[in-house]
């Protein structure tokens, strides 16, 4: 399902959610797009989430990922951040 929504500038984002309605693709107006994965095993895809709709995984538009695990109240444990994959 695909939605819009703007950024203070005015810029137009495209957004694709899952069938949760969490966002899985969130796209600026020059076609920077940004990942989001809700799995445990962090794929970037858009199925249910098996994490209580926790972000999992972040890609960046150049590629750069940031993981998070959760501890047993859904609090981040740790948080790996901006990698190239």
């Amino acid at each position: 399902m695909k939605s819009y929504g703007s950024e203070p500038d005015g810029a137009i984002l495209t957004f694709q959610n899952t069938r949760d309605g969490l966002r899985y693709v969130k796209t600026d107006g020059i076609g920077y797009t940004t990942r989001y994965s809700y799995r445990l095993h962090r794929a970037l895809t858009d199925l249910p989430s098996d994490t209580g709709g926790e972000i999992s995984l972040e890609q960046d538009p150049f590629g750069h990922t940031t993981q998070v695990d959760y501890g047993p109240y859904n609090q981040p444990s740790r948080i790996r951040g901006k990698s190239r994959s």
